[in-house]
């Protein structure tokens, strides 16, 4: 048997007890978990920030039980959009959230980790719900430049006619200054938007809130020295002599990026597109992140 083949089974035979568990969960035969005793760290975007990379990258340490956008997905995805849309209370959430938690508290404490770091853009709205069910818990927020962010939306199928229900709408909100403009606008219009919309449900749940820090994702990936990683791993606790090593093996290995795009850099963009961005996600942007069009 060829090794990734071996890897594989391996792989799956681990993950036997936690799909036990899950089945048990959804038949609602799994109780109440104790979260104490396990440090607690979701990190958070609007998407195409890297998340399955830190995944991957994090769970390589010892003690450390990391995982990205674990199931059940498409609850979450429904969950997160409805109750930015006020559509089930604050503690009806909170509820479902512990639910859909339980089998994975379980496989915690079964591989007797010491940190849970669940890395999830899913969780946009729900970090206060997460604050009431998790308790103790630690918030790394990534952001990272809305124009790069529209330019991978662009490539990928996102507001294409049978993915809208997936995806915030700003007629889900009458007090959005675009509710009665959504359906005439383009694609790169609503990923401008959604960016700016995602990130600010963020922002205004982390913006001076002990709990939490804002790392941009080019001071991760783009940069040299590789400045915002080692501030995530500051405030994760990674053990120093374990980190750059782990550095130089993972960097060069990065997961779900876009290959192809459908559009140019932003640098390239014609004055149109600057215009129609500006006019949706400009001010965002700019007044909590300082991106300009010089930089």
């Amino acid at each position: 048997m060829k090794q990734s083949k071996l890897s594989k089974l391996l792989s799956d035979i681990k993950k036997v007890p936690y799909r036990i568990d899950e089945i048990r969960m959804k038949a609602g035969l799994l109780g109440f978990q104790e979260w104490q005793g396990i440090d607690k760290y979701f990190i958070i975007s609007t998407g195409r920030t890297g998340t399955k990379f830190f995944a991957k990258f994090l769970d390589e340490f010892s003690d450390i039980y990391s995982i990205h956008e674990p199931e059940p997905d498409s609850t979450l995805v429904r969950l997160a959009i409805d109750y930015a849309r006020r559509k089930i209370s604050k503690q009806n959430a909170i509820e479902k959230v512990e639910q859909i938690r339980r089998a994975m508290c379980k496989d915690v404490k079964r591989k007797k980790a010491s940190s849970y770091i669940e890395s999830n853009n899913r969780l946009f709205s729900l970090i206060p719900v997460l604050r009431e069910v998790f308790e103790d818990i630690k918030i790394i927020h990534i952001v990272r430049d809305g124009r790069d962010y529209v330019r991978s939306g662009m490539s990928r199928d996102w507001y294409v006619e049978e993915d809208d229900a997936y995806r915030l709408q700003a007629n889900y909100f009458e007090e959005d200054k675009y509710y009665n403009q959504w359906t005439n606008m383009t694609r790169f219009e609503k990923i401008s938007w959604m960016w700016q919309k995602k990130d600010k449900f963020i922002y205004r749940s982390v913006k001076k809130a002990d709990d939490s820090i804002t790392v941009k994702f080019e001071d991760i990936f783009k940069d040299e020295d590789y400045k915002g990683l080692y501030r995530i791993a500051e405030y994760i606790n990674l053990p120093e002599n374990e980190l750059k090593q782990m550095i130089d093996k993972m960097m060069n290995k990065r997961v779900n990026s876009t290959k192809e795009y459908a559009i140019p850099h932003w640098t390239e963009w014609n004055q149109k597109l600057r215009n129609k961005f500006d006019n949706i996600a400009g001010e965002h942007m700019k007044k909590y992140y300082n991106y300009n069009w010089n930089n």
